[in-house]
């Protein structure tokens, strides 16, 4: 149930550090999973607590049920709230979000963005901000969103938490661990097919309920593209000349093998 236990030792680790008086200003920040952390934590300290807090940076972590976003605490440090995403974002757009996001620009592509290290920094030091995130992310945000809200609150905390252990447990700190370091990535499956059989159908169905509803939006986002990228495509196979030789190409390998057909007849 919420909140999770990394939620509620998030918050109790920060409410012992805030309540020492020598700590006048804090800045709370975290990655992934602890982005989601960070922000809980920050959102439900007493107020006196909460004032020391003057900002809290969540990078590419997973958001919260709606619900959330309308308590009191929440709303008492919404502003100093920062959240940055890449452009094509998975983790940082589980859950519901409030809008108070940025997009940061990055050289790697799908699920390897969520490596923070690759998100473009210009020479003044600050990131180098997009006006918007990409399809790919959005399509994953409604059917990953659609799928998540649609279970019951312990369903949805046993799928969340079973994804980010498997992780945990075998010591994958990057998404690109999975797919440069052997041992990684052999302790990464290994944690999947170790796992409790209905830990593992959930996991799986998660998996692949997702890939099906982002691929059914992203082809109806795209619907309208693709047929005009393939009218373009046809267009140019008939100027090339390519579709009177495939044609040419076919009718000859029909007449050899009507031929031989006859052959074999008589």
């Amino acid at each position: 149930a919420f909140p999770i236990p990394s939620q509620k030792r998030g918050e109790q680790f920060l409410r012992g550090f805030l309540k020492d008086k020598k700590v006048k200003e804090v800045i709370v920040v975290g990655h992934s999973k602890g982005g989601n952390v960070a922000v809980y934590a920050s959102a439900t300290q007493e107020p006196e607590e909460q004032d020391k807090i003057i900002k809290c940076f969540n990078y590419d972590g997973p958001g919260f049920v709606p619900s959330f976003y309308k308590e009191e605490t929440y709303l008492r440090i919404k502003s100093r709230i920062y959240k940055f995403i890449p452009p094509q974002s998975f983790v940082g757009r589980l859950m519901r979000e409030d809008s108070n996001f940025k997009v940061v620009a990055s050289d790697e592509k799908y699920l390897m963005q969520h490596w923070a290290h690759s998100w473009a920094i210009k020479q003044n030091g600050e990131f180098e901000y997009l006006e918007k995130y990409d399809n790919f992310s959005k399509n994953v945000y409604i059917a990953a969103n659609e799928l998540l809200m649609s279970y019951t609150p312990d369903e949805r905390r046993l799928t969340v938490n079973a994804l980010f252990d498997m992780f945990d447990k075998a010591n994958i700190m990057y998404i690109d661990d999975i797919y440069e370091i052997k041992e990684a990535r052999k302790a990464f499956f290994d944690e999947f097919v170790n796992m409790q059989n209905e830990e593992r159908r959930r996991i799986t169905n998660f998996i692949g309920r997702v890939i099906k509803l982002s691929s059914e939006s992203y082809l109806t986002d795209r619907r309208e593209d693709l047929i005009k990228d393939f009218r373009e495509f046809l267009v140019s196979v008939k100027d090339a000349g390519l579709l009177k030789y495939i044609q040419e190409k076919g009718n000859s390998i029909k007449d050899k093998i009507d031929s031989k057909n006859n052959s074999n007849g008589n």
